[in-house]
């Protein structure tokens, strides 16, 4: 199929095609102007994605989704992608920082760790991430090495045992720190283990597009939390996105809308004082799973758990 970008953006339309290259080799990428000058081959279907048609799909992977239904519908063949193998990329972010992104990814990650077939695994994806803090008992001698020194093994491709880089949380999940390109750790980590889905905590800088689903957070209190229920029921935001409204006692949910309560009882000092004594001045965080806190990322993950169906062609 050959997709025709016909953007406002110029680099929005350039960083879109370098997405959807990466997720699928068998479509072809023209702009709108080489195909008013050459026009397109009749015989091969083409599909026109407009600023309109890129804003409803908040992510490439969803823009990819309804190209490849619009495939199976005019050809009657199935558009194979390179998300089909690989595991379900869930993203965690939000607009400002302090939303609660980072307990709400590790909360979700062990939640599906728990229900997954296969591995999950939790990476810390932006470089002011004190991820680490909530995880409790990882024990044994492994050391969690720093983005800065993972990022340059993995972009240099001077490492081989990337075992050395990864924990195993108590609770199932692998974790590791990335703070340049997830993919490139992923993609080292399914040649050792059957990864399923990998949960990435981006902070207030991710990209949506890099994920099949995406999670914004938000805190209560937040000047744009009070949109955050009529964004969650609109239909052309709810494709490939859950809301989370942190720090709310409200229990129930409009569309994708989850509401975490502040439950103080959920979060406490752990035992582990080796941040500290690294000189961080931080110790660490548990995150009680019996709590009503995860209770309530239950139901979300629920909810991540049907979305990852579409992303698995049967």
């Amino acid at each position: 199929m050959n997709v025709v970008l016909k953007l406002s953006n110029r680099q929005h339309a350039e960083d879109l095609a370098r997405r959807l290259v990466q997720l699928t080799d068998r479509i072809r990428i023209t702009d709108s102007a080489a195909m008013d000058k050459k026009g397109c081959d009749d015989k091969i279907p083409y599909f026109v994605i407009d600023d309109s048609m890129a804003a409803a799909c908040s992510s490439a992977s969803a823009l990819l989704n309804v190209i490849r239904a619009r495939y199976t519908e005019e050809t009657g063949r199935r558009l194979c992608c390179a998300a089909d193998a690989g595991p379900v990329i869930i993203g965690a972010g939000s607009a400002a920082g302090g939303s609660g992104t980072t307990a709400a990814a590790v909360t979700l990650a062990r939640i599906l760790a728990g229900r997954m077939d296969g591995e999950t695994v939790l990476i810390f994806a932006h470089r002011n991430s004190d991820g680490m803090r909530y995880l409790e008992n990882i024990g044994g001698d492994k050391r969690v090495f720093s983005s800065r020194q993972l990022d340059y093994m993995l972009t240099h491709d001077i490492e081989t045992d990337i075992t050395k880089y990864i924990c195993r949380d108590r609770y199932g999940p692998l974790t590791a720190v990335s703070a340049a390109d997830p993919r490139l750790l992923l993609d080292r980590l399914e040649v050792l283990y059957p990864v399923e889905a990998a949960v990435l905590d981006l902070g207030s800088r991710g990209r949506a597009a890099d994920c099949h689903i995406y999670i914004e957070t938000a805190a209560c209190g937040d000047l744009r939390a009070a949109d955050f229920e009529t964004r969650a029921a609109a239909p052309d935001a709810a494709g490939n996105k859950i809301f989370f409204l942190n720090k709310t006692a409200a229990s129930g949910r409009q569309g994708r809308l989850f509401c975490l309560p502040e439950d103080c009882e959920s979060f406490r000092s752990g035992a582990d004082r080796s941040m500290e004594d690294r000189g961080t001045g931080i110790g660490t965080i548990e995150i009680a799973m019996d709590g009503l806190f995860a209770a309530a990322v239950r139901k979300a993950a629920d909810e991540v758990i049907a979305m990852m169906e579409q992303f698995r062609y049967k």
